[in-house]
């Protein structure tokens, strides 16, 4: 876990950030998706295997909450891939400091394809966490951010629908104002953004 240390002003823009919603705004390449198809979400960083699990697990209820997919679930998952969360390379070059760097380009479709292909499903939501931080700040609260990236795929074609960059964050120690208090908190919160994102643009929302 990487550990960073934050200005007071950088710290307020945090607060306003929790307090004012967390949106997710994903870049489309196309919108149109076969009318209740099988999806699953995965992860493809085991770095941070535990919270990236999380991560997948509360977008997955979200899916089978708000949308007309037919969600693939976790547990099949993993009884289908024994060696799930596997490493996949991801749209993004070496991470080197706080901040992802996107390059879309170096995401291996081929390994996701055979996943794909084991799951039987038509949709990817695949999530990679390269970055877990720790934020220490000279105020009231200090925090834990999960810098997470994500494409939609769709298969056997392999091409992408959708690609995104977010930030949950949940306070580690200390009093924020409209603040979250756990990772659990966090996904949930986030999760509601991401299918809602998918669905008003893909047309699969309950």
């Amino acid at each position: 876990m990487k550990k960073i240390s934050l200005m007071p002003k950088i710290f307020f823009c945090s607060i306003l950030f929790l307090t004012t919603g967390c949106v997710v705004d994903h870049v489309f390449i196309k919108k149109d998706v076969k009318p209740n198809s099988r999806i699953a979400v995965i992860c493809a960083e085991p770095k941070y295997k535990d919270i990236s699990l999380l991560f997948v697990s509360a977008i997955e209820t979200e899916l089978i909450k708000s949308s007309t997919f037919n969600v693939v679930k976790q547990t099949e998952t993993m009884k289908l891939i024994p060696d799930y969360p596997q490493k996949i390379k991801g749209p993004y070059g070496m991470v080197i400091s706080s901040e992802i760097n996107e390059n879309y380009s170096k995401t291996d479709v081929a390994s996701l394809r055979e996943i794909a292909s084991k799951l039987k499903v038509d949709y990817l939501y695949v999530i990679w966490v390269p970055l877990f931080l720790e934020i220490d700040t000279d105020t009231t609260a200090d925090f834990y951010q999960c810098s997470t990236i994500a494409q939609l795929f769709e298969f056997p074609s392999g091409n992408e629908i959708a690609h995104a960059k977010y930030n949950p964050q949940w306070v580690k120690d200390g009093f924020a104002i409209g603040g979250i208090y756990s990772p659990e908190e966090a996904f949930q919160i986030f999760s509601e953004y991401i299918v809602k994102d998918i669905g008003k643009n893909t047309k699969t929302l309950k």
